[in-house]
């Protein structure tokens, strides 16, 4: 997104209002790289500075020291001064506020958006130095606030690894599921209506949003290896236990499937990479197939149906086409 200099100068405002009181030294991090990310951030900032150096000093010659100057004062003079001294306190909060409510509202110390195309991995190192590898066909939305850290996963997979600080909790949100944590090792997916959340070091809280009113409902508290799903469409629960090689095993470029159906897992390869496969009959579709499989080699996953379930697999004109035999 590129900012307008009219977003620049009230995120300027905001940091110079932040200063003010000082800032921690988390905070100050922040700060130094949004600071240091666009040079029109320096310079907004400066501006910022320098309007309120110049009614400090107005604010000090306003101060009267003698009876001359206090008679000043009744004659109207002074109050010319502080006219003026209100008009520009009056410039500073639409300068800050932009006259705008929603500018009064709590606003994030860090934002930043991250996505993925089909095919695409990336790892990133938040300003807390937690970690953040995010999965293929991913969006996700992150913003720092002074009592806790939001990521807002809008589609696909994460595996998180948050820096410990129980003052600033981490809670992601996901459809309308929030996942709460301190300090943890942790997975959390968004496809195809089903909200999963996995541990893999740590504890993990899962609640349900209710609304901006209402308290979240504590679904599950989490264990290391322990999994939690939930579908957003029926509302199904759905806990179980995995071996750890199974917890984000897109890491390392497999996924492994448990009793899993073929519908989902061809679904799932095409995650990774488009294909052009049908299954021709409901009885295979409802195949199950278990197994560690390589991401980046559909075609040996093809050659594997055919000796793992009862179907016959042809490939006509680039349509690959499954059916039961």
């Amino acid at each position: 997104m590129i900012k307008t200099p009219q977003m620049i100068d009230n995120e300027a405002a905001e940091w110079f209002v932040k200063n003010t009181n000082n800032l921690s030294p988390d905070e100050y991090a922040i700060f130094e790289i949004w600071l240091n990310a666009d040079s029109r951030h320096r310079d907004a900032y400066n501006q910022m500075e320098s309007v309120w150096n110049v009614l400090d000093e107005m604010k000090r010659c306003t101060k009267p020291s003698n009876v001359s100057q206090q008679n000043r004062f009744y004659n109207g003079s002074l109050f010319r001064s502080l006219g003026t001294l209100a008009a520009i306190a009056l410039i500073i909060v639409v300068f800050i506020f932009g006259a705008k409510p929603e500018y009064f509202k709590e606003k994030p110390l860090y934002t930043q958006q991250f996505a993925n195309g089909i095919g695409e991995l990336s790892r990133f190192e938040l300003p807390d130095k937690s970690e953040i590898s995010i999965d293929t066909d991913t969006m996700i939305k992150v913003a720092f606030y002074e009592n806790r850290r939001e990521i807002h996963l809008e589609k696909g997979q994460v595996l998180i690894r948050a820096a410990k600080n129980p003052e600033k909790p981490m809670i992601v949100h996901a459809s309308n599921i929030d996942v709460r944590v301190v300090g943890t090792v942790f997975e959390v997916r968004n496809v195809a209506n089903e909200i999963r959340v996995t541990v893999e070091e740590g504890k993990v809280e899962v609640l349900k949003h209710i609304s901006d009113e209402e308290s979240p409902l504590k679904l599950a508290s989490l264990l290391p290896s322990e999994q939690f799903s939930f579908n957003v469409q029926t509302r199904e629960v759905f806990r179980s236990n995995l071996h750890k090689e199974e917890i984000a095993s897109w890491r390392e470029g497999r996924v492994v499937f448990n009793n899993t159906s073929l519908r989902d897992a061809l679904a799932e390869f095409g995650r990774y990479e488009k294909h052009n496969i049908r299954i021709a009959d409901a009885r295979a579709k409802q195949l199950t197939i278990t197994g560690s499989f390589n991401l980046r080699s559909r075609d040996s996953f093809m050659d594997t149906l055919p000796l793992a379930l009862p179907v016959r697999v042809t490939d006509q004109n680039g349509v690959i086409t499954i059916q039961s035999k």
